[in-house]
């Protein structure tokens, strides 16, 4: 099928009002899914280390961040309210868990907001 029919999904389902939330594995496709209308980007970083799947291999933690922090660029050239999401990589997740590691986020990604779950306080 292909990445392309994809993105004509995601315009398809723009269109008939639906909530969507594609998958973006790099800025191009950030930026393609943006463009055909998507709610929320989620920046795939790959797989989590071992779990189920097994795997044996993750991208370093600052490559994950970058990826993240490329997508997130790419989505806000299309659309400044564009919402973008992260999945993958444990690291990621340890780094959103605690609030002040997750201040780091602006400083790797200029308009990011550290994640506000687990504060008290709006971001």
């Amino acid at each position: 099928m292909g990445y392309d029919c994809e993105v004509d999904m995601i315009r398809i389902a723009h269109d008939m009002d639906l909530l969507t939330t594609p998958y973006a594995f790099n800025p191009d496709e950030a930026k393609e899914m943006t463009k055909a209308g998507a709610d929320t980007v989620v920046a795939h970083v790959g797989t989590t280390l071992s779990g189920t799947i097994g795997a044996k291999d993750v991208m370093r933690l600052d490559e994950a961040v970058a990826s993240v922090a490329a997508m997130f660029g790419a989505v806000k050239t299309i659309d400044k309210n564009a919402l973008v999401i992260c999945h993958g990589h444990r690291g990621l997740l340890q780094l959103a868990a605690s609030p002040l590691s997750g201040r780091a986020w602006p400083d790797r990604s200029p308009g990011a907001r550290p994640p506000c779950h687990r504060v008290r306080r709006s971001c």
